[in-house]
């Protein structure tokens, strides 16, 4: 469930104030007791995680219908901000119901596509490639994307090592090619486009510093036009679902993935996000969603043997002139 952006901080100084609380009580008890010679108690076994499949969106919203409702829904002095803040993602969807939701559809067939020659490396790892997108896709003619308008663009990653781009050194572990001309047919993936909003704590949202009523408007909205194109509103309950999309915004719950590429990919390595200042907020907001993919245990690839979901991100500026030449990676393994 959404809320404000402070529950981060909250949260935070919660689990802080409660690591104090255990070593003062420590130190009151004593040390602990040596522990029993007997058998160690079995692990309890790890739930299967179980992705549900994502839907088509089964129409797209326009932008002038965004802000009629906008204005309905009492965000009449809000609407410039909500065309800025509204951009269109292609949802990539199994194309039948037989197709696992992380299959192999997403980049299949690869036989002829790239040559392992011509996938990268990274430390010593042949990239993999995680999915292919078909930008002569009848279903991308209908919107206005900011991508190239023929070929496919190739996603690739170190998904054996499964860096989680949180570091300097992590880059390259993810690259996307823009191949004109491929070879081989195109992938079987279902492609529908949806316009969407980010999350009502998200930066873009709170720099707008939405008054109460404001606040609950932008939640109607959202509802509103996920109902319209008939797609889910993650909101973090139930099984997780196999996103996987291009543009738009990302489904994760903390909002600190620009600030991540902001600083890994300028050298430093993004270990302390607390110390962030608002110039390094306003520098990470170049960065824009390519790319959301999810990974299944036992799927094609994984996330170093991990289900979970991973995130190509772009400057802004570079997606406009079409080079992916400097994307970046954010990995996400799904947690035991």
């Amino acid at each position: 469930m959404e809320g404000h952006s402070s529950r981060r901080g909250f949260l935070r100084s919660l689990m802080r104030e409660s690591a104090r609380t255990a070593q003062e009580a420590g130190k009151l008890l004593g040390p602990p007791e040596p522990p029993s010679r007997g058998p160690a108690p079995a692990a309890p076994p790890q739930r299967e995680v179980v992705l549900e499949r994502a839907k088509a969106a089964a129409r797209t919203v326009t932008l002038e219908e965004l802000v009629e409702l906008g204005a309905e829904l009492g965000l009449r002095d809000r609407l410039d901000d909500l065309r800025e803040l509204a951009r269109p993602s292609a949802r990539m969807t199994s194309p039948t119901l037989d197709d696992h939701p992380a299959g192999d559809w997403l980049f299949e067939p690869s036989a002829g596509l790239l040559e392992e020659d011509d996938r990268p490396l990274w430390q010593g790892e042949r990239l993999a490639l995680v999915a292919q997108l078909d930008l002569d896709d009848p279903a991308l003619r209908d919107v206005d994307l900011p991508l190239p308008r023929d070929g496919r663009l190739a996603f690739l990653y170190a998904a054996l090592q499964a860096p989680s781009g949180e570091l300097a050194s992590h880059a390259g572990a993810g690259r996307v090619l823009h191949l004109p001309a491929p070879s081989g047919p195109a992938p079987s993936a279902r492609l529908s486009v949806e316009l969407t909003l980010p999350r009502v704590w998200s930066a873009p949202v709170q720099r707008l510093k939405l008054d109460p009523i404001e606040h609950d408007a932008y939640l109607t909205l959202r509802r509103r036009l996920a109902t319209l194109q008939d797609v889910e509103l993650e909101d973090g309950f139930g099984e997780p679902i196999a996103y996987h999309r291009v543009l738009g915004y990302p489904n994760e719950t903390t909002g600190l993935m620009p600030t991540i590429c902001e600083l890994a990919s300028g050298g430093e390595d993004a270990t302390d996000l607390d110390a962030a200042d608002d110039d390094l907020g306003r520098r990470a907001a170049r960065w824009r969603l390519l790319a959301q993919l999810s990974a299944d245990a036992s799927g094609p690839w994984t996330l170093g043997g991990s289900g979970g979901r991973l995130y190509f991100w772009v400057d802004e500026d570079d997606l406009r002139h079409a080079d992916f030449s400097r994307v970046w990676a954010i990995a996400q393994p799904q947690a035991a």
